[in-house]
């Protein structure tokens, strides 16, 4: 989209053990860039690399007009742009390209708001809550999940943790 050249964009690097525990191996935090980089020395062993972003345009520099963006209007659809910062959001989580989030994938994406789930928290209320298959939570399922997310905690708390 034309009014997104740039996002606030960071780099966070999991490294993943033997057990499937991922703990927190290095940080780049977020600048408005149009890429981000970081230089880091890995021993052998596996790691996962999310990108992280909060959508330049959804949380607006403090000297920009104000917009007034709602996420959701009346209908309870959720804005174009909101969409599409979700639907970016998925793809870079979804870093197996299966269309879907793993539980270690959601648990990436979920650290990064700075909350914690378990696996079992994932398979029985997230899976059974939101659109899903037996592996993870579907685009479909994201979206729904974001959009509870806007209605439990409403859009001032979902703009500080996005």
């Amino acid at each position: 989209m034309s009014r997104r050249p740039y996002l606030d964009v960071g780099l966070i690097i999991l490294r993943k053990s033997n057990d499937g525990s991922v703990t927190l191996h290095e940080v780049r935090e977020m600048q408005f860039e149009r890429q981000v980089d970081l230089e880091v020395d890995l021993d052998p062993g596996s790691y996962i690399v999310l990108p992280k972003t909060s959508g330049c345009t959804l949380r607006r520099p403090s000297d920009a007009v104000n917009e007034n963006i709602k996420m959701l209007d009346k209908n309870r659809r959720l804005n174009e742009l909101v969409h599409s910062t979700i639907l970016d959001i998925f793809r870079k989580y979804d870093m197996l390209l299966t269309r879907e989030l793993t539980y270690v994938e959601f648990k990436g994406f979920y650290e990064c708001l700075n909350k914690t789930v378990s696996q079992q928290e994932f398979e029985t209320q997230i899976l059974n809550s939101y659109s899903s298959t037996q592996r993870g939570l579907t685009l479909a399922g994201f979206i729904e999940f974001f959009k509870d997310a806007i209605l439990t905690y409403g859009e001032v708390c979902i703009f500080t943790n996005i």
